[in-house]
């Protein structure tokens, strides 16, 4: 495998009439990182990718693999990996004819069929049609085939969509080898715990448009700040709170104080007379800043 490429999206628009399924998006995936490609259903991943990967055209804007078109590699499958759609296979095919298939398109050695098949566990299921297959075993054949001709660059729509714990587990250490090998993987998704124990960055859309960009902690210090405290006396606690001038909501557990830090609640309640059952700090995690960025915050 050759050293992977940067994926490079510029003012990215698709629009399908009046309707921009991507407005103006640009971001980029490095080469030897996980980019975790994250939004909620609906979002615009998918119309990227199949821009990206030359299945759909763009109306205005670019989206570049090392400087190139996909439409313009001479032999793609053997730069570009891709698996978009685990529904995409014939039912009646085996999945080794399947990667025939797909070897024979690329120019690809058969040789190798068995060796992605081994690399993706399902070399004892090869000779099994994929109509039988379950949808985690799919996501392996899709792999598979992402991984025939030995590309750089790996490009994935909910590659564990399917999986059971251990597959996805097996998934994770497999694309961190790869790109520890210098490989280019986006990693388009929208479980939240798969980006978070996966990716190196993070690029998160919503309605078309760019929300926010960069590593985990970049993307978690976007959260907000704020102090959980409760009292046997809460309604006095929080009247107390209020006339400082404080911004605070009840919760069902007690008080949460933003943009505060527990000495000063603490001063507060101790010059009110008021004892205190609770006072700790906490900070929004991953799942509260998605939420916050794309307007679904509970």
């Amino acid at each position: 495998m050759d050293n992977g490429l940067t994926i490079s999206v510029h003012n990215l628009t698709k629009k399908y009439g009046s309707f921009a399924a991507v407005n103006n998006f640009s971001f980029e995936a490095l080469p030897g990182r996980i980019t975790g490609f994250l939004g909620p259903n609906g979002a615009g991943k998918t119309t990227t990718l199949r821009i990206l990967l030359g299945l759909a055209a763009p109306t205005h804007g670019q989206a570049l693999i090392g400087g190139k078109r996909y439409a313009d590699f001479l032999s793609p499958g053997h730069v570009v990996g891709a698996s978009l759609d685990s529904h995409s296979f014939h039912p009646g095919r085996t999945a080794r004819n399947h990667l025939r298939i797909l070897a024979a398109a690329e120019g690809t050695s058969y040789s190798r069929i068995d060796e992605v098949l081994d690399k993706v566990g399902l070399r004892d299921f090869a000779d099994r049609r994929v109509g039988t297959y379950s949808l985690g075993m799919r996501q392996r054949l899709g792999l598979a085939g992402a991984l025939l001709s030995d590309p750089s660059v790996l490009v994935l729509d909910e590659p564990a969509n399917g999986l059971d714990p251990e597959g996805i587990r097996w998934m994770r250490d497999l694309l961190n080898f790869l790109a520890g090998q210098g490989a280019t993987v986006l990693l388009s998704s929208h479980l939240l715990s798969e980006i978070q124990q996966i990716a190196d960055h993070i690029v998160i859309i919503n309605h078309g448009q760019l929300v926010a960009a960069g590593s985990l902690s970049e993307i978690e210090a976007m959260g907000s700040k704020h102090v959980s405290v409760d009292s046997p006396h809460r309604t006095d606690l929080h009247v107390a709170l209020r006339n400082a001038q404080l911004d605070v909501r009840e919760t069902p557990d007690g008080l949460e104080v933003s943009n505060s830090d527990p000495t000063t609640v603490g001063t507060i309640a101790f010059q009110a007379g008021l004892p205190l059952s609770h006072l700790s700090a906490d900070e929004d995690g991953l799942e509260d800043v998605f939420l916050g960025l794309v307007g679904g915050r509970r």
